[in-house]
């Protein structure tokens, strides 16, 4: 992974994090996990090429960097 790619993947975390927050995106669920897989895809959605394990790290980022 290239340093731009790891930049595009993080901001793509950091605003669907963040976007979660808000509201904005409607996995909100009282099982986390399944809010958990349908974050991840959204993400490969906006940011594809990258593992699970790359989209897991970058999601727990955003939502530690986010708001």
């Amino acid at each position: 992974m290239t340093p731009a790619d790891a930049d595009a993947l993080a901001r793509a975390a950091y605003d669907v994090a963040d976007e979660y927050q808000d509201g904005k995106l409607p996995q909100r669920s009282a099982d986390w996990a399944n809010v958990r897989v349908s974050l991840r895809r959204e993400l490969e959605r906006r940011c594809p090429g990258f593992s699970a394990t790359e989209y897991d790290r970058a999601l727990q980022e955003g939502f530690n960097a986010s708001r």
